[in-house]
């Protein structure tokens, strides 16, 4: 099934690479590159820097509970899960993440992936509450508005479901399970149950309102991050259309895509600033520059930490 999804990923990329590569003047795409201002692209780069330093925070708050960590012991966890997401496909690295921290401190690693998947509510609360301040002041291109509303629907529907559901499905699957496979049921029965002890001990409302305000600054400097790449290209775009462009980037994450979301990120961009500007080389350029960047601060980030604490990436994504 993974190795499904990852060639699936690919293909998707491909598509979009083409896509976007067809309607690109390259000479006037390389001269957009060679005009870039290095000051903004740095600022955008330490704002990234700053964002996955909150990310640490935030999960330092979420898990506090299952398993406390110290503000470095959440940072680097953090930076080695950005980095194996970046690596390996199907957000392996949030995986990872889980693994590492039940291994430093001896806890079940169901209880940690709770812990997880109420980051990810957080959110997906951040991008609906995002996409209903921008909009009324961005014309949504259709394929954005309808994304937009499905991933809402999707995200509340998800949320509802855990909420009503968290006590009986893991007996529901057990059940199901023990029909086809009787020696596995208890097992997975029982870390279903971990899961939700797990959802429930990080997502009681008073953490919650701790972990959204901790999302919340997350959100904000990668908007300014995004905000100092296009001041980089000196792009035609109000201030918050950055915040937009994050919207519609992160949207993409759902998407199936190679690892790293080459290709789709950049077409996404693209069709985001689409809005304000039909200067496809100039976009394509800031795209490119920022996605970069992107990925530099997370490999350097993570690659520190990894020897830090003396780990391996294969043995975190493994």
């Amino acid at each position: 099934m993974k190795s499904l999804r990852l060639w699936i990923g690919i293909a998707v990329s491909a598509v979009c690479v083409y896509l976007v590569a067809r309607r690109v003047n390259w000479p006037s795409f390389v001269t957009a590159l060679e005009d870039v201002r290095i000051g903004w692209l740095g600022a955008g780069m330490l704002a990234s820097a700053v964002s996955v330093g909150f990310s640490g925070l935030r999960w330092r708050h979420v898990i506090s509970r299952e398993a406390p960590l110290s503000r470095r012991e959440a940072f680097d966890v953090v930076a080695i899960g950005n980095l194996a997401n970046l690596v390996a496909p199907s957000r392996a690295g949030d995986l990872a993440r889980s693994a590492l921290v039940a291994r430093w401190k001896t806890v079940p690693v169901s209880r940690v992936l709770g812990g997880v998947i109420v980051e990810r509510y957080a959110d997906v609360v951040m991008l609906i509450g995002l996409a209903a301040a921008l909009w009324f002041a961005v014309r949504f291109p259709p394929a954005v508005q309808a994304g937009v509303l499905a991933f809402a629907a999707a995200g509340i529907v998800a949320i509802l479901a855990v909420a009503v559901a968290a006590d009986r499905l893991p007996v529901i699957v057990g059940r199901l399970i023990r029909v086809v496979a009787p020696s596995l049921a208890g097992r997975i029965a029982e870390f279903l149950r971990g899961v939700f002890t797990g959802i429930r001990s990080a997502g009681h409302l008073d953490l919650f309102a701790g972990t959204l305000g901790l999302s919340a600054a997350v959100w904000a400097f990668a908007g300014a991050a995004m905000l100092c790449d296009m001041r980089a290209f000196a792009l035609p775009v109000p201030w918050y259309g950055a915040l937009f462009v994050l919207l519609v980037v992160n949207l993409g994450g759902v998407i199936p895509a190679s690892p790293g979301s080459i290709g789709v990120y950049h077409y996404l961009a693209l069709l985001a600033l689409t809005v304000w500007m039909s200067d496809t080389d100039r976009a394509l350029g800031f795209a490119v520059v920022a996605h970069a960047s992107g990925l530099a601060v997370t490999t350097v980030v993570g690659l520190s930490s990894l020897a830090r604490r003396h780990e391996s990436l294969f043995g975190v994504t493994t």
